[in-house]
C-alpha cells in the first residue's frame, strides 16, 4: 500500500465550514487515492480575500498555520487563494513544499496554450492578478485578459450562478483571444471541467495546485534555499 501523502489547505480567510468541504470534496476527486487532506481557516482576519488590504490582514495568521503544518508532519501545503498571499514568505519558514493556487494555476496554463485569461471575481481585484503574472514571470504576450465577474467571492457561493457567470465571461474572454481559461478564485472550484466541455477550450481550476504539489512531494522537491533562506 502506498503511503499516505498528508497535505494542509491553508485557506487565508475566516471562511465557514461548509465551504471547506467543498474544498476537501473538489480535492479529492483529483488526488491521489494515498492523498490526504487536512482544510484549515484562519481563526482571525478578513471573511473573504478582496483587496490588497484583506491581504495583508490575513498574512500573519496564514503563516502560523504555515509553521503549524510542518510542525505536525505534513508532507506539503497549499496556500488557497488566487492571489498567493504569503506564499514567498511560507517557503522562508518551511522545508516542506508549499504551493499556492494561482501560482499553480498559471504555470499550467502557459504549458498547454498560447494565450490564457484569468477570471476574476472583482473588477478591483485586476491588479492583483497583474501582480501575480507579472510575479511569476509570465509575459504580457502569454495573457489576453482578466476578465471579471462582478460578483463578490461570497457571491460565488451560489455554484449555478457561478457557472454561468463563468461561462459567459469565458466566451468575451475567447474573443480577447484566450485559449485556455484560468479560474482566479478558490471559490471558482469543482466545475472546471463541465466549463470547459461548455466553451470548447482547457478551463484550469484551483485544484490545479493539488498535482503540482503532489508531485513535488512524490519527487522530493522543494523550493531552493539558496533564494528561499529559511528564517528563525
Amino acid at each position: 500500500m502506498a503511503q499516505d501523502l498528508k497535505i494542509r489547505v491553508i485557506l487565508p480567510a475566516t471562511m465557514n465550514g461548509v465551504f471547506r468541504d467543498r474544498v476537501r470534496e473538489a480535492y479529492k476527486s483529483v488526488a491521489r487515492p494515498e492523498t490526504v487532506f487536512d482544510i484549515v481557516s484562519i481563526k482571525t482576519g478578513p471573511v473573504t480575500i478582496e483587496s490588497h488590504y484583506d491581504e495583508a490582514l490575513a498574512l500573519l495568521p496564514a503563516l502560523e498555520e504555515v509553521k503549524k503544518a510542518e510542525h505536525e508532519g505534513y508532507d506539503g501545503i497549499i496556500i488557497y487563494c488566487g492571489g498567493d498571499p504569503g506564499l514567498e514568505a511560507a517557503r522562508e519558514l518551511v522545508k516542506i513544499p508549499v504551493v499556492g493556487i494561482g501560482q499553480a494555476s498559471i504555470y499550467i496554463a502557459a504549458l498547454i496554450g498560447h494565450k490564457m485569461s484569468i477570471i476574476s471575481p472583482l473588477e478591483n481585484l485586476k491588479p492583483l492578478y497583474d501582480n501575480l503574472l507579472r510575479a511569476n514571470g509570465i509575459e504580457s504576450s502569454k495573457v489576453a485578459s482578466v476578465r471579471a465577474l462582478s460578483l463578490s467571492v461570497l457571491e460565488l457561493q451560489d455554484v449555478e450562478k457561478t457557472k454561468t457567470a463563468i461561462i459567459e465571461a469565458s466566451k468575451r474572454a475567447m474573443e480577447d483571444g484566450a485559449d485556455v481559461i484560468v479560474l482566479g478564485c478558490g471559490s471558482m472550484l469543482g466545475m472546471f471541467e463541465e466549463i470547459g466541455q461548455k466553451i470548447g477550450i482547457p478551463v484550469i481550476g484551483p485544484e490545479a495546485a493539488v498535482c503540482v504539489t503532489e508531485g513535488l512531494i512524490s519527487l522530493e522537491a522543494t523550493h531552493s534555499r539558496r533564494y528561499y533562506e529559511k528564517q528563525l
